[in-house]
């Protein structure tokens, strides 16, 4: 169990939380790592700074979500 007040902080792929711990009686932070595993298209750096691909590629695209 945990207590409150529960502070975390977004930012980029990361998600840190700290928080009371009601069994180990002391404060615990946690962090989550959000990562896109999709497969890259091309093969290589040179690959895709040479290629033709004018595909629009954007962090705000949503996507699902996959549990591991």
């Amino acid at each position: 169990g945990a207590s409150g007040p529960v502070v975390s902080v977004f930012c980029e792929n990361w998600i840190v939380y700290h928080y009371w711990s009601v069994w180990s009686l002391r404060h615990e932070m946690s962090v989550i790592e959000l990562y896109d595993d999709s497969t890259a298209k091309s093969a290589s750096l040179a690959d895709a700074i040479l290629s033709n691909n004018s595909a629009v590629v954007s962090s705000y695209t949503p996507v699902a979500i996959k549990p591991l």
